[in-house]
């Protein structure tokens, strides 16, 4: 397993290079892409204005769908999850020839991170695309160049099948940092009031976010709480 220290991630990707990944069979070197992407995902978190921890978990959720659904369309022991999260249809079929896994999969991880990050900073985007060459590198080593661009179109294809169904969710869009430009706070002695001094956190984060489309669950209330106890 690649071992990568947080602070090093963003500024040097281009280490990972003198990893021996090709020295592993093909499923250690797919491992490896997923665990690496989602590293450095977290650091593109930390580094991205929008992204507190709701919208984070959006983006990390729909990263793995997207990997999952592009090994799913050519491993049989692997089900689809289409039908079984909300609103998600059946992903791009492969083309009847031979695909590479590890190159399908780098190709959906690395456009799903671009397309869920493409607002993070220069250092992010930098990152995100030395990522993409050196785990693309590994992953075409010693593979047919027609193998290898068939199998990055159907990853890039299956990412762009996840972006389109994540645009609707009603999480795509996050405005003022998710806080909301209007609000006005109840008067209850329960009712939030602002803890900041900021302007700009003088409303509640996300106060709509509960009304997302779910993946796995009816919807957001279906697992309604009681009220809290009266003050």
């Amino acid at each position: 397993m690649l071992k990568l220290h947080r602070r090093h991630l963003l500024a040097l990707p281009l280490a990972l290079v003198a990893r021996p990944l090709w020295a592993a069979d093909r499923q250690e070197i797919e491992r490896d892409m997923v665990t690496t992407w989602y590293r450095l995902v977290l650091e593109l978190v930390r580094h991205t204005a929008t992204y507190s921890p709701p919208v984070a978990s959006r983006a990390f959720a729909y990263i793995g769908v997207a990997a999952h659904e592009a090994l799913a369309t050519g491993n049989p022991a692997l089900m689809s999850l289409a039908g079984q999260v909300n609103g998600l249809t059946p992903p791009p079929a492969r083309e009847a020839a031979p695909h590479d896994e590890a190159c399908v999969l780098q190709a959906a991880l690395a456009a799903s991170a671009q397309n869920f990050f493409s607002n993070t900073g220069p250092t992010g985007q930098r990152a995100m695309v030395k990522l993409t060459e050196s785990l693309g590198k590994k992953a075409m080593e010693g593979i047919a160049e027609d193998v290898v661009q068939r199998s990055i179109a159907h990853g890039q294809a299956v990412a762009a099948h996840v972006l389109a169904w994540s645009l609707d969710d009603g999480g795509a869009v996050v405005e003022n940092m998710g806080f909301p430009q209007n609000y006005t706070p109840g008067t209850n002695p329960s009712d939030w009031v602002p803890t900041s001094l900021i302007r700009q956190q003088q409303a509640p984060l996300l106060p709509n976010w509960g009304q997302n489309r779910t993946f796995a669950m009816p919807a957001g209330n279906a697992c309604a709480l009681p009220p809290p106890p009266r003050l």
